[in-house]
């Protein structure tokens, strides 16, 4: 029989028993047990029977439910709930009657607190953004190899030893298996710090003409969009260069400060280091004339990114030696054509490089520069507790632009 009717006198009743069927069905609804489970002798033994005429039109005469009736939550009994509620005495009218359930009804449970408006968002129940895994892994690899490289800087962010210089680059590529002689291909889906083994990952720095291409359109944007708002301006230069290979000179390199002579002859490898030679390809005017030592290297698997990443910590020395005093080296010169884009403390270069050999084979790339001198600078800062420390936010922002330069390729 229908509940609802039954509380309304919408439906026929059943003849008077010794508990009539409306006290009965009013009394389940309101107990503790629920109606399906309630004991009830009539329901065990017949069916119920069919309601008299005269009582039928008693039901239909009424216009309103009586007054207990007026006072029953109806809408927690279609969400299957028992209790009460006190409604006052308009009542809207009972919508669909409810479907018993045949167990045991749930406790009613609160109403959820309304959703707070965004700007009221907390980042966690800490008031506090946890921090982000690759950005950490990539703070402790620069904390260690650079930071705390007192031996290398001296505690100065310019450097202490004279001609000394740390880089730090992160150079988009991809990470190839020398086993497979393939990009590195592991059960993941998304990016994450290698701890393989440099002796087993080979890094390929290149990209398409295409992806090239996009990323100079993307970068222009970026550019143009900074001078239309007050954020910090990005800067722009366009760089035509050569670069030459000579052997070093065994009388510079024995005057090396001693924390940088470990580095020219790293893992065994003693063939003797190159010195570059880098000139304006217009001018010819010198620019640079480096020898590069390896200091370390953190690899970034990016699986569902056309790039993956290796950020590297450098030295670079610079050679005070005449370069007609210097031996050529055979290997082929390049001409690189340098777009070179300036955010604050990071810059970005694109270049475009060809072998001097007129075989006009390009190979493009990129790399992502941090500013050694401040990323010591806030090192330190954080080693002596100042307020003004901003070293883990620096990283980041290195961090993002690599991600965010990867990304924009996927054309």
């Amino acid at each position: 029989m229908d509940i609802r009717t039954v509380l309304n006198d919408e439906g026929d009743l059943p003849p008077k028993t010794p508990k009539s069927g409306r006290q009965a069905s009013v009394a389940s609804i309101l107990s503790q047990t629920p109606p399906s489970t309630a004991p009830s002798q009539a329901s065990k033994t017949s069916p119920v029977p069919q309601a008299s005429p005269q009582l039928h039109r008693q039901a239909t005469m009424r216009k309103e439910p009586p007054n207990w009736a007026k006072r029953f939550d109806w809408s927690s009994l279609s969400r299957g709930e028992t209790k009460q509620a006190t409604m006052g005495d308009n009542v809207p009218a009972p919508g669909p009657a409810p479907v018993l359930q045949t167990q045991s009804l749930p406790h009613a449970l609160p109403k959820p607190a309304p959703a707070p408006e965004t700007s009221e968002l907390e980042p966690s129940l800490t008031n506090i953004a946890p921090y982000d895994e690759i950005t950490r892994q990539v703070c402790d690899f620069l904390w260690n190899n650079v930071v705390m490289r007192e031996d290398l800087h001296g505690n100065n962010p310019y450097g202490s030893n004279h001609g000394v210089k740390l880089e730090i680059e992160g150079k988009l590529g991809v990470l190839i298996s020398k086993e497979t002689n393939k990009r590195v291909s592991l059960p993941i889906t998304s990016q994450t710090v290698l701890g393989i083994p440099s002796e087993r990952l080979a890094f390929r720095s290149f990209m398409s003409e295409q992806q090239h291409k996009f990323l100079n359109d993307f970068l222009n944007k970026s550019l143009a969009d900074s001078h239309k708002s007050n954020r910090p301006k990005m800067r722009y230069e366009h760089l035509r260069e050569k670069d030459t290979f000579y052997h070093a000179d065994d009388a510079d390199l024995e005057a090396l400060p001693p924390a940088v002579q470990p580095f020219i002859y790293a893992k065994g490898h003693h063939r003797k280091p190159r010195v570059r030679i880098t000139r304006d390809q217009v001018t010819q005017k010198m620019k640079a004339r480096i020898l590069k030592a390896r200091v370390a290297d953190l690899d970034i698997y990016s699986p569902s990114e056309p790039f993956d990443c290796r950020i590297s910590v450098n030295i670079e020395l610079e050679i005070p030696e005449e370069v007609s005093l210097l031996e050529a080296k055979d290997e082929i010169a390049r001409l690189k054509d340098r777009l070179s884009y300036k955010h604050q403390h990071t810059q970005i270069d694109l270049t475009q490089v060809k072998k001097d050999d007129g075989t006009g084979e390009k190979v493009h790339e990129l790399e992502v520069e941090i500013d050694t001198s401040a990323l010591i600078h806030q090192g330190l800062l954080t080693m002596n507790n100042s307020s003004e420390a901003c070293f883990e936010e620096l990283v980041k922002s290195f961090v993002s632009n690599i991600r965010l330069l990867s990304r924009a390729a996927r054309i």
